[in-house]
Formats: C-alpha cells, structure tokens, sequence
C-alpha cells in the first residue's frame, strides 16, 4: 500500500516498508507494535439518579492498580486537576442536583473513558424528616415516625444524647421514653442509601415531654370470680379516670369514673388516667367472671298461719350449701355470720316470725333470699276458774293460775352475734368481739342424775329439782373454747313447767350447783354466764310429791277408818255373845 496518512492501530500489527525511487528500492524493513488495552470506568457503590442526605460517602471500584480520578463539577477527569481516591463525600444543598465524573488511569493500560454518575441531594435536612416535628411537646410512650426520601435508605438512630452509627439501632418509629435527669427527649437520625460506604451527618431533634402517668387500680384484682354483684373502684395516683365497659380503647371521650362500677355480670373495665396537661397512664384492664349460682334454700311449710310448735325444715338443692336465716324480716348477709342464724335442723315455731335464708357454698355465688312469714294460731288460755281465797297464794312453789308466761319480747339479749341449736332449741348471744364469728355451738342434752338432785335440793331447797340439763360446748378451729366478755345463755322450758318457778342453774366440775340470776321469755329461760359448761333447769318439784303424799295420806286414813268399823263391829259382836250366854 501507499503510505500517505498515518496508520491507525487498533491491535497488535507487524508493518514491514520499502522506499523506492526511480525505480530503486531500499531494503525491506519490519516494524512490531503492541497495543495496550483500555481501561474501563470506574462503578460506584451507589447507582446513578439516587437520592442521597448530603455528606454521604460513596465508593468507587476501578481495575486492580489503576488510579481514579473524578470530579463533582461536571468537568473531565482526565483533564485540569482532578482529585483521586476511591471514596467520594457527596455533599450540597438540599435538592441540588450533583454530577460525579470519573475515569481510570493505569501504566500498560490506556487511559478509561470518563463516565458521569448523577445524584440528587435529599430536601429532607440530612434525609430525615420527623413527625411531629422537633420543638413540639410529646408524652412518654408517644411514637415518633422518622422519614426519609433517600433512595433505599436505611433510618439509623440513637436517643440519651448518643449519635448514631451505620449498623446501630434502626427504625422508622421511636417511642418517647423518659430521660433521667433530663427535661427534654433527644433523638438523633441519619438516612444511609443502600450501598453507601458511610452515612450523611445525622440530625438532632429535640423535644419536651411530659412523664407518663401511673395506670389506674382497682379494688377487685384484674381476673377474678364473683360469687355477688359487687363495686369495683377505680384509683390512680393523679389525673382524671376515663373507663370503657365494652372492652374499647378509652379516651376522653369515655365515661368519667366519679363512683364505683356495680359489676352485676361478667364484665371488662379499660381504665386510663389523663391529666389536665394531657398527659396519659398506660390502659388498664379488668375483667371478671362470676361463679355458678348456689340454689335458693326451699322451705317445708308456706307462709302464713301455723300451730305454735310446728317444725320448719329449710333445704337447699345445692349439695353442701350453708343457709344462713334471719328471724325478724333482715336481709341475711353472709358478711355478717355474727348476725345470722346457721341453719342445722328443724326450727319449732312459737310465734310469728319473719324469716328470710340464703343458701352460701364456697367457689359459687350466693343464692337469691327466700323467705317466709308466719302467724299463730290464736291459742286457747287455761285459767283456773275463781276461787274463794280472796288473794292469789300459791300451793307449795307452783302457782295455782294456769295463765301463761309466754309473752311478745325480742328473745335473746344480744343481736351482734348469735347461735342456736336447732336441735335442742338452746341459744347463745353475744355482743360484737365476745365470740369469733366463725365459731360453733354444740349442745348435748344430759340425763338428770340424783347426785344432781340433792345439789340442787342442797343449794335452791329440798323442793327443788333439776328438770332438764344441757352440756353446752362453743368451739372454734375444732377447739373447745370460752367467751372474751359476758355472754346470754338461753334454754327451752320443759313442758309442763311453763307456769313454774324456773330457774338457770350452772354445776360445776365437783357437781355443785350455782345458781344464777334468770329471765324468762317466749318458752325460754336466759340468764347471762362468763363460761359454757353444763348447765341445768331447775323449778319446784314438791307439789308432785305432795300430790303423791295426799294420795297416801287419804289411803292410810281410809284404812284407818276400816279397821276402826272392823274393831267396833267386832266388839259389837262380842258383847251379843256374851249376853246371850249370861241368859243362858
């Protein structure tokens, strides 16, 4: 070929030339050339068009042992004083638009093109925005929401004063935690794009807090089991108590608790204490249940009018149940056992009453009240009809009327606590503190010995006897156990002795007597004692002896009489006799 330009070269190429002039040639001469290979631009670590928070480092990669070279005014590298390295800190105003310019340079190599990545600073300030913003008052536990618009950007960031670090805490919701011994909440945040070697400056927010108030209380403990409708109240240290029933959120808009909540079913309360500053509690939450309803005690006779001394049985379905009653109309409150009567047998009804009973079994719920009202039969009044004695006397200790002293009263002395033996129809009563509510009264009706006789003889009079005697027994715990303070003992008059002299007797362990200072009432005699022992009923029991001894007097008279007409007949008989042999 004619050589008339330069010879482009774009591989390795042997040329080999010869000069010839006028029709002379030169010798034939080789020349070898190599052609070095191109290097190739250099790749950030973060793509072209991103959105960066000003400050972020971006890393370059370029071949092994080539030399970068950029620029982030637009210019060309390869040209001017460019800077090198393999780490560029994008930097600029928010929204501003900035170009990174970059090629290779290396020995063997040829120079890379130049390339151009373009990048857009974030108008967020260094890419995190927060709501609400800074400067705004916020209360504990309040969230925070961080944001940025940073291209795949990651939200590092820190509270309590420290900064934040690529690789630390990360997040879009801070919640407002209290900071001791601080007056305001301090959060720090950067935004870092994926791929970015190091994060922009972060921003500091700062804002002042109110403390979160202490969660309301309540009386009833969150989970329990109701055995009755019952007033759960609410308490919280400061702030004003809002309150849901229906298991909603409460807020302001909520009932105002300004009184206990009757819980009449099973119910949850949400409670939430708020203050006039606005500052919240977390929500509370109780919720209760109620156990299965024990079923009301079942009475054997219907109200209205009976016989004095008819029986009356309560009952209850419930297997186990305890019926507490009442015997003048009261509502029987299971709270208050001293003021009730425990139910342990049959009742004998000797005048009108009001009686109301509720059956108690523990893990259920009380039963609803029964009751039933009862009225005597008008009874008939024996009088011993007139005498001619101008005055009432009596006939040895028993009185000669045969008027009654069952009279209307209250019965026993003390209402604060009392217990009466079904069984025997004894009773104790005591004030408030005498006796533990929880105790127990047994009674064991005793046999009248002749030992005791002739202690009651002894102490009251030879005309005088015990007619019935109960060991009386309070326990508690299973222990045998005596009265803090003066007690009423109360015991059924014997039939029979209703219009006798009657009187309460206590005998001691030696089997002495004392007697002690007695009222009667309604068929009860009660006389108040300092101790429960054996006790006895004494009255008069002479008049059964005279009545027995005039029997035997009109016998042995009568007898008399016999054998005197016997003798004088027999006289009589004789005397014939012996006139009639004198005649002879």
């Amino acid at each position: 070929s004619l050589y008339t330009a330069p010879i482009l070269l774009a591989q390795d190429t042997i040329i080999k030339a010869v000069s010839v002039v006028e029709g002379s040639s030169s010798a034939v001469k080789a020349f070898t050339y190599y052609v070095a290979k191109e290097l190739t631009a250099p790749v950030p670590s973060v793509q072209s068009g991103a959105i960066l928070s000003s400050g972020t480092v971006i890393r370059l990669t370029a071949q092994q042992g080539a030399v970068i070279y950029y620029t982030t005014d637009g210019s060309d590298p390869r040209e001017g004083s460019p800077m090198t390295g393999d780490r560029v800190n994008i930097t600029g105003e928010p929204g501003e638009s900035i170009t990174l310019t970059v090629c290779a340079k290396g020995s063997d190599y040829s120079d890379s093109p130049a390339a151009a990545y373009v990048y857009t600073i974030s108008s967020y300030e260094n890419g995190v925005k927060a709501d609400p913003e800074a400067g705004t008052i916020v209360k504990e536990g309040e969230e925070i929401l961080l944001q940025t618009d940073v291209t795949d950007g990651v939200i590092y960031y820190a509270t309590g004063g420290s900064n934040p670090t690529l690789g630390g805490t990360q997040g879009t919701r801070v919640t407002v935690e209290e900071a001791e011994g601080e007056e305001v909440f301090t959060l720090k945040a950067m935004a870092v794009p994926a791929g970015a070697e190091y994060g922009g400056a972060f921003t500091a927010f700062t804002y002042e807090y109110i403390k979160k108030l202490p969660a309301p209380a309540a009386s009833i403990p969150h989970g329990a089991v109701l055995l009755k409708t019952q007033e759960v109240e609410l308490t919280a240290e400061t702030g004003d108590i809002y309150y849901t029933l229906d298991e909603s959120e409460p807020d302001e808009d909520s009932n105002l608790y300004t009184e206990p909540i009757p819980v009449t079913s099973p119910a949850t309360i949400k409670a939430v204490a708020i203050s006039e500053e606005g500052a919240e509690s977390e929500v509370s939450s109780f919720s209760y249940t109620f156990a299965e309803q024990t079923e009301p005690p079942v009475f054997s006779l219907e109200s209205g009018e009976v016989k004095a001394g008819m029986k009356l049985t309560i009952t209850s379905p419930t297997p186990g149940a305890v019926i507490y009653y009442t015997m003048d109309g009261r509502e029987p409150d299971p709270d208050e056992p001293g003021n009730l009567f425990v139910y342990s047998g049959a009742i004998t009804l000797n005048k009108a009453v009001n009686i109301k009973a509720i059956a108690v079994k523990e893990r259920m719920a009380e039963s609803r009240v029964t009751g039933a009202i009862y009225t005597m039969k008008e009874p008939e009044l024996l009088v011993q009809e007139e005498r001619q004695e101008p005055e009432e006397k009596t006939e040895g200790n028993r009185l000669r009327s045969r008027s009654t002293y069952l009279n209307e009263g209250s019965g026993s002395g003390y209402g604060d606590f009392v217990l009466r033996s079904a069984a025997t129809g004894v009773v104790i009563s005591a004030r408030e503190g005498a006796i533990p509510v929880e105790s127990g009264l047994e009674v064991t009706e005793m046999p009248v010995s002749d030992s005791l006789n002739r202690s009651v003889a002894e102490s009251a009079g030879r005309e005088y006897g015990a007619v019935a005697s109960y060991e009386v027994t309070l326990t508690c715990g299973g222990e045998i156990i005596q009265p803090e303070k003066r007690t009423e003992l109360g015991l059924p008059i014997p039939q029979g002795y209703d219009n006798s002299a009657i009187s309460i007797a206590y005998v001691d362990d030696e089997g002495g007597v004392e007697l002690c200072e007695t009222r009667r009432e309604n068929g009860m005699v009660y006389a108040f004692v300092d101790r429960f022992d054996r006790y006895c009923i004494v009255a008069p029991v002479n008049w059964e002896r005279e009545a027995k001894d005039s029997d035997w007097e009109r016998i042995i008279l009568a007898a008399g009489a016999v054998l005197l007409a016997a003798g004088y007949l027999l006289l009589r008989i004789g005397k014939r006799k012996k006139t009639s042999i004198l005649d002879d």
